[in-house]
């Protein structure tokens, strides 16, 4: 095996945790996409069907008209927070979540460390 290049520490991984990492990343990935699938339809639906759209009234304002101003605004709101609420639950299942990097900080508070460099990082205070 090649060294890694220079400035790069070595990364000895074992296999299942490679395939957690990759795990991990096709589930983001796949989520991400759906998302953006969902945001593209929200978002060009309403001006593609506007003309079959508008012959149905909410509210009293033409539907696209509706779609376009407020529902892609509440749509947006709940893709962020599906993603957000998703997202938590993988990084705890995968053990990324916040609450391990503030047992890093703790952990590092008590032994004399500042992880001012970023979290697990630590550095001498």
């Amino acid at each position: 095996a090649e060294p890694p290049p220079a400035g790069f520490p070595a990364l000895m991984i074992s296999a299942a945790a490679a395939d957690r990492r990759r795990a991990y990343w096709r589930y983001n990935l796949r989520l991400t996409l759906g998302l953006l699938c969902v945001w593209a339809v929200v978002t060009f639906a309403p001006v593609y069907w506007a003309r079959d759209f508008n012959r149905i009234s909410l509210f009293g304002w033409p539907l696209a008209f509706y779609m376009a101003a407020q529902g892609a605004l509440v749509a947006y709101l709940l893709i962020v927070w599906i993603y957000a609420n998703a997202m938590d639950r993988l990084d705890r299942r995968f053990g990324v979540d916040e609450v391990m990097d503030e047992r890093v900080d703790t952990l590092a508070k008590i032994a004399g460390k500042s992880t001012k460099n970023g979290p697990g990082k630590t550095g001498n205070a």
